[in-house]
């Protein structure tokens, strides 16, 4: 059995907990638009819009990493922006997906089994 070696950077952007705080606090707010969902009304279009968005993240936030997988280099800029943002941009994708099917706006997604 062989075990990974982590680098300093990949032990700095995932394992500590307090990095994971911002997943939480959206979590919470997520979980209070769902408790109000009945009060909460949405145009079919911005609705439309939000899914468009949420796909589009879900793909994209997991699919940057592929170049540093690979063992490509990230620029300065890249190298603090994806630590930096990618958690709260996949939450609230998430988010969105989980208020939507809850509140009878995930069309097709619900009916899924």
């Amino acid at each position: 059995m062989t075990f990974r070696v982590y680098d300093e950077k990949s032990l700095s952007v995932h394992i500590k907990t307090h990095i994971h705080l911002i997943t939480y606090c959206i979590g919470f707010i997520a979980g209070y638009f769902v408790l109000k969902k009945d009060k909460i009304k949405i145009h079919f279009l911005v609705s439309l819009a939000f899914w468009i968005i949420s796909i589009i993240g879900c793909v994209l936030v997991p699919i940057s990493t592929v170049f540093w997988n690979m063992g490509f280099e990230w620029s300065k800029i890249s190298s603090g922006l994806y630590p930096g943002f990618h958690r709260f941009f996949w939450s609230m994708f998430l988010s969105w997906i989980i208020f939507a099917c809850v509140s009878g706006r995930g069309g097709r997604t619900n009916t899924l089994t």
